[in-house]
């Protein structure tokens, strides 16, 4: 069993996310993490309506990687679940990133300094002694390529599990899988980067378990008039995963769609936010078990859907 469950901490994340209030429309949210104005030029602002300026709000990983270490606090504070974490934590491998894509790809092996991960847990054993467990990093939007690339480069060389969690304001048909088309989606741009990377000597650190892996999870406050409710969905890849990537990363028989596309056999499962409940819409085809307030075991794929209380 994991030590740390990602995914119910993400479906608490999501919540607390979707009811932040904003610097610029007020409100009387509980939430005392807000997100902060952006700010047009004068030039700008003064073309603006009052509607259209609601629209510059800052977004970004930085809210998501605090309230997720507020929830990670309130599972593992005490007892025989307490861990402990920190953040911008160097690399034990080192690394090479340029200033392209490109380059990242071609310094691959020509190793420099550590690298920085966003947040890294620990277990503490009965020596006093540290051992990390766990890797974590955060992302914003349908980020650049290079910001993408070098992010996985870092959790598959380091030992531990790794742990992506992506952030996106909305998911449209360009920001999640948009294979074919001129603009990649986050999904795509992850699949390019194991690509590029996996024929590449040792670049897959093994744990001594074997049995190391990498959670990718989307959370997507879906803002848009007319979006579903807000939304995440989870995998986990292995190495073995590295042999089919487009079958890993596809969300649909078209490879192109956003949150509302993703279907039962793509092995992406997908949890949606409503009433206060996290309601799971998509399993895969081996049984379940998620741990939540309620205990509830998730069944196969067909059977009737369970809803899961955030507290």
């Amino acid at each position: 069993m994991e030590k740390v469950d990602v995914v119910k901490i993400c479906e608490k994340v999501l919540k607390r996310l979707s009811l932040m209030d904003y610097e610029r429309k007020g409100g009387t949210a509980t939430e005392q993490l807000i997100f902060p104005n952006k700010f047009p030029s004068k030039e700008k602002i003064e073309k603006l309506s009052e509607k259209e300026l609601l629209k510059y709000i800052r977004r970004s990983e930085q809210e998501l990687r605090q309230i997720f270490i507020d929830v990670f606090k309130e599972y593992h504070s005490e007892g025989n679940n307490k861990l402990y974490y920190s953040i911008e934590t160097p690399t034990a491998q080192k690394h090479k990133f340029g200033k392209s894509y490109d380059d990242l790809i071609k310094h691959i092996g020509l190793n420099s300094i550590s690298a920085l991960i966003d947040m890294c847990v620990f277990q503490r054993d009965e020596a006093s002694k540290y051992e990390r467990i766990l890797n974590i990093e955060f992302k914003h939007g349908n980020a650049p390529i290079k910001d993408i690339a070098k992010d996985v480069l870092k959790l598959m060389r380091e030992k531990e599990n790794g742990a992506f969690i992506f952030l996106l304001d909305n998911t449209n048909k360009g920001s999640l899988n948009n294979i074919g088309e001129t603009r990649d989606g986050v999904l795509d741009k992850l699949s390019k980067s194991f690509e590029d990377f996996r024929g590449l000597d040792n670049i897959w650190n093994e744990n001594e378990s074997k049995n190391k892996h990498i959670q990718i999870i989307i959370l997507s406050l879906e803002q848009k008039t007319n979006a579903v409710s807000p939304t995440l969905i989870s995998k986990t890849f292995f190495i073995e995963n590295l042999n089919d990537l487009d079958t890993f990363f596809s969300i649909n028989d078209n490879r192109s769609g956003n949150m509302a596309t993703v279907c039962e056999n793509s092995g992406w499962l997908l949890y949606v936010l409503k009433d206060n409940q996290v309601t799971v819409s998509s399993l895969r085809g081996e049984k379940q078990s998620h741990e939540a307030n309620s205990n509830a075991t998730l069944g196969m794929v067909g059977e009737k859907v369970k809803n899961i209380k955030i507290s």
